[in-house]
């Protein structure tokens, strides 16, 4: 399997499982303003990055996610915090 970035995982869950455009989903896109995202798909979304990444990304942590930059900085910080201790 090749080794995939966090962003090019966090942009495959968004288009292959939610099925958002590929050319809207670069780090700065925002959920709500740019791709559309509603109050479900993050649900699903925030269900998707955490079986992906073997993470726990409370509904809080999230509120102050705004952009898929944001979100790989988060899942990111996550994964070395978990492998860290």
């Amino acid at each position: 399997m090749e080794n995939r970035t966090t962003l090019e995982r966090v942009q495959e869950i968004l288009r292959d499982d939610l099925g958002y455009r590929e050319e809207c989903l670069s780090p700065d896109a925002r959920f709500i303003d740019d791709i559309g995202m509603d109050s479900l798909d993050m649900v699903e979304f925030t269900m998707e990055v955490d079986e992906e990444f073997g993470i726990v990304i409370e509904d809080i942590e999230w509120d102050e996610i705004l952009t898929i930059g944001a979100a790989v900085t988060l899942i990111d910080k996550k994964m070395a915090s978990r492998e860290n201790s």
